[in-house]
């Protein structure tokens, strides 16, 4: 593509339309999105099929505001997944992140549609690493303590069964 001047102009979108829109991309990239992958100067990314009609409307709202980008919905055949390419001059994929959020964390996360979304896999495995620490601290490191500090009971005779 050639080298020139290019600008979002996010009042192109109708204005009754406006906040539709914007609501509806933070949708679609923050929680539908499956996968990313970089372009040389955009991005791909890849939707389920039943994303179709979101990521269509979406594209044409979004080809008013950046009429300088290129857009290509690609849908695989037998219901397979549904792939973005939005690419343009170079600079467009920072246009990209800026608007879009697609940061490093952003363009990694790869998430089966099985496993469900990528913000509940992270909680997920951070309430997991949570609990994991809340469990040893309860079994290994509390009476490591206690008896640290001179605090002792019945209980401090039943850890002589561990040391065998």
């Amino acid at each position: 593509m050639t080298n020139r001047a290019f600008a979002c102009a996010p009042s192109a979108i109708p204005a009754d339309e406006r906040q539709a829109h914007f609501a509806l991309a933070r949708e679609l990239f923050a929680s539908r999105a499956r996968e990313y992958r970089d372009l040389p100067e955009g991005y791909a990314i890849r939707f389920t099929n039943d994303d179709f009609e979101a990521v269509a409307r979406f594209v044409a709202n979004e080809s008013k505001c950046c009429p300088f980008m290129s857009f290509e919905l690609a849908v695989a055949p037998e219901s397979g997944p549904l792939w973005l390419r939005m690419t343009g001059p170079e600079g467009t994929r920072r246009v990209l992140q800026a608007e879009l959020n697609l940061t490093v964390e952003a363009q990694c996360r790869c998430v089966s549609a099985e496993s469900g979304s990528p913000r509940v896999v992270k909680w997920t495995t951070a309430g997991g690493m949570l609990a994991a620490l809340g469990v040893c601290a309860a079994c290994c490191l509390l009476p490591f303590v206690l008896v640290s500090l001179g605090v002792a009971g019945a209980w401090v005779s039943g850890l002589d069964g561990l040391a065998s």
